[in-house]
């Protein structure tokens, strides 16, 4: 079986870690402690987005009043706890073990801070199955379309054949700010039709996915 690209660019939170309900469990502890709403997984999906103080003022946060460095240390601080709860959404092993069998070569792109990732993902175990993996310096989720272009220019690799995979319109943006394809995969940090918004091909889960990419 063929696959129609070289490399491929993985999401790390929501696309390959099926952590929604930690993101979601940390942000009602938040909104608890400042009198706020509180949220359920579909109103999660439907206001979540980038950059992730825009999503927190969505929420109700008024950063005259709070300082969102607080915040945003207090939400990670109870986030990665709780993320200790979190798997790799089914088929995500079987899928990259496929795909590296097959000389593409893959890597992750995540706004997570780096540290932090690097930890998940060896954890789960696909540090040995991926070439690359990059991170921001900060915990604060504003974008990753800077260090995508620093790594899309570090690996030295044909845009025409990198392939993008997420679960959130910002991965499209990226896409589109690198010049490569994107599809998306439901289940993660966003519904379905926001997704679908985008024009770009959505899927049901990873193994999808590496159907799609080996037509």
């Amino acid at each position: 079986m063929n696959i129609a690209y070289k490399n491929i660019i993985w999401d790390w939170n929501g696309t390959l870690l099926d952590d929604a309900f930690a993101c979601i469990y940390a942000m009602n502890i938040l909104l608890r402690e400042h009198g706020l709403p509180e949220m359920d997984e579909k109103r999660y999906m439907q206001v979540f987005g980038f950059p992730v103080k825009d999503y927190y003022e969505l929420l109700g946060f008024d950063f005259s009043e709070v300082v969102w460095d607080d915040l945003a240390n207090h939400f990670i601080s109870i986030y990665k706890d709780k993320t200790l709860e979190a798997d790799l959404h089914s088929g995500t092993v079987e899928t990259f073990e496929f795909i590296n069998d097959s000389n593409v070569d893959m890597h992750i792109l995540s706004a997570s801070e780096s540290q932090m990732l690097d930890d998940m993902i060896k954890k789960h175990k696909l540090d040995g199955l991926v070439k690359s993996v990059t991170g921001l310096d900060n915990i604060y989720a504003s974008s990753k379309i800077d260090v995508g272009k620093s790594m899309l220019e570090s690996l030295g690799c044909d845009p025409s054949l990198c392939l993008m995979v997420g679960d959130t319109i910002h991965d499209v943006e990226v896409a589109e700010a690198l010049g490569i394809d994107c599809v998306l995969v439901e289940g993660g940090y966003q519904s379905r039709e926001r997704l679908s918004s985008t024009g770009k091909p959505v899927f049901k889960n990873i193994k999808e996915v590496l159907t799609y990419i080996s037509q």
